[in-house]
């Protein structure tokens, strides 16, 4: 599935076809594919909250560069008015219990931690107080 992804993505021996790639890459990640994971949230668009989830669960299995790379820019976008609450959390739900402050590491990768921690530690409580707003909003309703 992964590989027809490929060939539907690219137009080897077949139509360039996005939509089927789409279609392939999300086959192998349901089964557990980590490229296929990678591959379906760069097929989807900066906005699409699914994207961030696909990447998330990549970087949990050691495919990390696409989330690593990319999320601090949707956290500023988020922060400055113009980003997505959908796309904050699911990077803020990603993260959780993938940042390591002591050995200094988001999803075991070092690099750029000094960089990347302020917007994983906002994504990360941005998530936490929604969660807590919705057990809230739900304890008052019953």
């Amino acid at each position: 599935m992964f590989r027809l992804g490929w060939c539907f993505r690219d137009g080897l021996g077949c139509e360039k076809d996005l939509d089927k790639a789409k279609e392939n890459f999300s086959l192998a990640s349901k089964h557990g594919h980590v490229w296929g994971m990678d591959w379906l949230g760069h097929l989807l668009g900066d906005s699409d909250p699914q994207r961030w989830r696909w990447w998330g669960r990549a970087a949990a299995l050691g495919a990390s560069s696409s989330f690593v790379c990319n999320f601090a820019l949707q956290v500023e976008l988020f922060n400055s008015g113009s980003g997505s609450a959908a796309v904050m959390f699911a990077i803020g739900r990603a993260l959780q219990g993938h940042v390591n402050d002591e050995a200094r590491t988001i999803f075991n990768e070092g690099w750029d931690f000094d960089s990347l921690i302020g917007p994983a530690k906002l994504a990360m409580a941005f998530y936490e107080v929604q969660i807590k707003a919705t057990k809230d909003a739900m304890r008052a309703w019953t």
